[in-house]
């Protein structure tokens, strides 16, 4: 939901805004719809961050396509959504095999969670730098994130194979344990 508007991706046409009861398919952006799935999450005030299976982001502008007057996006032929490149460290994991995408969030603070298949879940910045991984080996039940949220307090829920996990962004703490090599006294 981008200023109040719902942006969705049709199997068929590609992304699309529904507009009060109509849905208006987003030609200039057809080329984006490459038969795989797509996740996509607000990056900006008129900002739409889009990553494919296909391991790459997009970045999509709307700003000249809102109209001020009447707060609402209105698409015609003269004027085209700007699509730009959003590389991240995490492009070359995007496939089917190592870490499929499943859900794209925005945690503000330009700070975006990606949930996978296989990798668990991964934040990255506005710059495309790797924050943090979070998966199997760093506390997360599974590597499997198929659904996250963020809280009112930031944190983060995952839902994974074996249950659902409570990652905590806003306070960050790191446990130490045998894991590490740490042993109790004997």
């Amino acid at each position: 939901v981008l200023n109040d508007h719902l942006f969705y991706v049709d199997s068929e046409r590609g992304i699309c805004l529904l507009d009060a009861d109509q849905i208006i398919p987003i030609p200039q952006l057809s080329t984006l719809l490459n038969g795989r799935r797509m996740v996509m999450t607000v990056a900006g005030p008129h900002q739409i961050l889009v990553g494919r299976t296909t391991g790459d982001f997009k970045l999509i502008d709307f700003a000249q396509q809102w109209n001020a007057q009447t707060k609402r996006y209105v698409f015609d032929a003269n004027s085209a959504p700007i699509v730009s490149n959003f590389p991240t460290e995490i492009d070359h994991l995007l496939d089917e095999d190592h870490a499929y995408m499943y859900k794209l969030l925005s945690l503000g603070n330009d700070q975006f969670a990606i949930s996978s298949v296989r990798a668990g879940v991964m934040i990255f910045n506005r710059q495309g730098k790797l924050l943090r991984v979070i998966n199997k080996n760093s506390g997360l039940q599974d590597n499997t994130g198929a659904g996250i949220m963020q809280d009112r307090d930031g944190n983060l829920w995952a839902a994974t194979n074996s249950g659902i996990s409570h990652v905590e962004l806003a306070a960050p703490q790191s446990q130490f344990g045998t894991r590490n090599g740490l042993e109790g006294i004997s």
